[in-house]
């Protein structure tokens, strides 16, 4: 009999027992109910939890339909005890008893577990050198705005395409700043956000990036803000750096570009030889 956590009423979940939540065929409901009695009875230290009705689990995303499903199932492969008649929930700690499938080998986990505790000084020195290295790139970026707060340039850059790099949050909610910025949400610019979220992998921030842009060329527009999105797909443009890194880049190239000026064709050698004439006659007077 598996017994790894404490008797008392504990908020900590020993290593043991979140091993073997990993490498079980859990689904992603039932994973979420799990923790949720986890975090609201030792957690909170208690042995059991008692909820009040199932709109309780909306905190996890679950509707009530699915709830009871849930609790039975994992009530019957004795992953908990759930006495419905008063609302209580155990977690059953031995998970020897558990009947739920393995997806893979406990000594598969501990394995990585031994390899991670091997690197532990790597890690932690590799960890050491980005922290200082960020520190002292954000401070050298911070005192560079600070001494330029007007006339901000890079490689000839102009400084509203580096005002424009700064702009987005990144904790921007792409719904929110879409009803903020262009317009409120109907079901289809719910669904191309939520499509450019999980189907393109499109970051969030870089969405509101595009909306900004959007704003910005007063093309407040869904299908307008779909396109950059497409294009930055066809690029593999999935972060702001490499947003600002191909605006730039852009930026650079027009401000390059020169203005043609008007071919002038090729003359014969009649036309050359009368166009001297004319010019010889004109300085003659």
């Amino acid at each position: 009999m598996a017994n790894p956590q404490p008797t008392d009423a504990h908020g900590i979940i020993t290593h043991e027992i979140q091993e073997n939540i990993l490498i079980r065929d859990f689904s992603k409901q039932q994973l979420k109910i799990i923790y949720l009695i986890i975090r609201l009875s030792w957690g909170c230290g208690n042995k059991a939890w008692q909820y009040e009705n199932y709109k309780d689990f909306e905190v996890v995303g679950l509707f009530k339909s699915d709830v009871s499903k849930q609790l039975t199932f994992l009530k019957n492969n004795k992953v908990i005890e759930w006495i419905e008649k008063y609302n209580l929930l155990i977690f059953n700690k031995d998970y020897e008893q558990w009947l739920i499938p393995l997806k893979s080998d406990s000594k598969t986990i501990k394995n990585l577990v031994h390899k991670c505790l091997k690197n532990t000084n790597e890690v932690s020195n590799l960890l050491t050198v980005l922290e200082k290295n960020t520190n002292e790139v954000s401070k050298k970026s911070e005192q560079f705005v600070t001494d330029n707060p007007t006339d901000i340039t890079v490689s000839g850059v102009p400084k509203e395409s580096i005002k424009e790099s700064i702009i987005v949050s990144s904790s921007c909610s792409p719904y929110s700043y879409y009803e903020q910025n262009i317009s409120p949400l109907v079901m289809k610019s719910r669904e191309t956000i939520t499509s450019w979220l999980e189907m393109d992998k499109m970051p969030s921030e870089l969405i509101c990036r595009a909306i900004d842009i959007a704003v910005r060329k007063n093309k407040r527009e869904l299908g307008y803000i779909d396109g950059i999105i497409r294009k930055w797909t066809q690029q593999g443009i999935f972060t702001l750096a490499q947003a600002d890194a191909k605006q730039m880049e852009w930026d650079r190239i027009k401000s390059n570009i020169k203005p043609l000026k008007p071919h002038k064709p090729e003359l014969t050698e009649e036309e050359e030889a009368a166009e001297l004439m004319e010019r010889l006659r004109k300085r003659a007077k």
